[in-house]
């Protein structure tokens, strides 16, 4: 009725009305409405509002809370907070943080020590940045920031910043007196996304996709 506590491992089911605890390895599922512990490595369903796994861990992490694998994670994390050793599958949730990252982060703020996979956020940070991050701000350990502005037939004038992580950059950018109207107190918020493709040295083609409202 209360707690399930499992002194080797569980090959099965374990459903408790406060936690559940298994010393050993999981292998089935455990739920509980507050947290699921494997002392050593699970493949499994965890459905709680808090799920740990001391090892290795493949399967579904379901909780409002946050989830933690502390080893290698391939399967999927659900949670407020999802914290992994390395990450081969997915976390999804307002923060996701890992050690090495190879699968797929996509959240408010997704960290990596080392990423080679794909981050998806509104802030993606990474020590050092082998993959693709897509988000309003990319930073990296050797990250690029540059101040642009620049006249344009868009605009009058514009300033913004690009960060630069792994080549892909994006861009914040603000104009002043948007040329299509007679409106000369006008402005613009914009924000782009692309790739310096690098030719030379002295030569890097920069395409991008973005919206200005």
């Amino acid at each position: 009725v209360l707690t399930n506590m499992i002194l080797g491992n569980l090959n099965g089911g374990a459903i408790s009305g406060v936690f559940n605890f298994v010393i050993g390895n999981v292998q089935g599922f455990q739920i509980s409405p507050f947290f699921n512990i494997a002392g050593s490595s699970a493949k499994a369903l965890q459905l709680g509002n808090a799920n740990i796994v001391a090892k290795n861990f493949s399967g579904f992490q379901l909780a409002f809370f946050f989830n933690f694998a502390g080893l290698k994670m391939n399967g999927l994390q659900t949670a407020i907070a999802n914290l992994a050793g390395k990450n081969y599958g997915v976390q999804t949730g307002a923060v996701n943080v890992t050690h090495t990252q190879k699968g797929l982060q996509f959240g408010v703020f997704n960290k990596a020590v080392v990423s080679t996979g794909l981050q998806l956020g509104i802030i993606n940070y990474s020590v050092k940045q082998k993959g693709v991050p897509v988000g309003l701000i990319n930073i990296s350990d050797d990250s690029k920031i540059r101040w642009l502005n620049y006249v344009s037939n868009f605009a009058v004038f514009t300033s913004g910043i690009k960060l630069t992580s792994n080549k892909f950059y994006s861009i914040i950018e603000a104009g002043w007196n948007y040329q299509r109207t007679n409106n000369r107190e006008s402005f613009t918020l914009g924000y782009r996304y692309g790739y310096d493709f690098e030719l030379t040295p002295l030569l890097t083609i920069s395409p991008d996709l973005g919206y200005i409202q």
